[in-house]
């Protein structure tokens, strides 16, 4: 529940579990959303499964599917647009959080995990299950640096990238724990971040036509 981070530096597991409120407009949007499918399930009998995300990153291992955006702004994906020369050189906001490289950890996940988890939630649900919300990701936090240094170990480059102040509402740690999502719907994600990174990187190289989108744009 990346959305959902707040900084907990100083907070316990059980202190982290009693967290409510998101820290930003989006992740409070998708509280609201939980909130008012609770409603509905009391009023109008709705069954329905929340999945709350890490940080999606990484590409089919086969090259059938990956992110194919004209101005990406995920992390992995900036890191390797710059090494492509697709993009400026990569920006890191902030070297001086309390972290054990000074940048801020978030948890990632692979798409192929993320639709492992539909398919068990689906199944759940389907099964006659209550509604339920269910965290996916890996479970670890990444820091910025662990993420550029996996780009590098991929792609055998080093990522260049300038260091700026922290951005306005940038928390320390946004994380989660995926113990429920193991134990009730068997969820086992099978990439971790090097994993993400490959994939990605062999997505970008091998398979990934960026010039298709000034086709799309020309033709007739």
């Amino acid at each position: 529940m990346a959305a959902r981070g707040a900084d907990f530096a100083q907070l316990n597991a059980a202190d982290v579990a009693r967290l409510r409120l998101p820290k930003s407009v989006y992740g409070l949007s998708k509280l609201l959303d939980e909130m008012m499918m609770r409603k509905f399930e009391v009023a109008h009998e709705l069954r329905w499964t929340s999945l709350r995300y890490g940080n999606v990153c990484g590409a089919d291992p086969e090259g059938v599917l990956g992110e194919a955006k004209r101005r990406p702004h995920t992390l992995m994906t900036l890191a390797i647009y710059s090494l492509l020369d697709r993009t400026p050189k990569l920006k890191l906001f902030g070297t001086d959080y309390p972290t054990p490289d000074g940048t801020t950890v978030r948890d990632y996940v692979h798409p192929a995990d993320l639709a492992q988890g539909h398919v068990a939630a689906l199944q759940r649900l389907l099964s006659g299950a209550g509604a339920d919300v269910f965290n996916l990701g890996t479970g670890r936090g990444s820091s910025v640096l662990d993420v550029i240094k996996a780009v590098e170990e991929a792609s055998g480059k080093t990522v260049d990238y300038d260091v700026h102040p922290r951005r306005l509402g940038d928390c320390v740690l946004s994380a989660l724990s995926t113990a429920k999502a193991e134990q009730t719907l068997g969820y086992r994600p099978r990439f971790d971040l090097s994993a993400m990174a490959a994939t990605a990187w062999r997505w970008h190289t091998e398979f990934h036509d960026p010039n298709s989108y000034r086709r799309a744009n020309t033709a007739v």
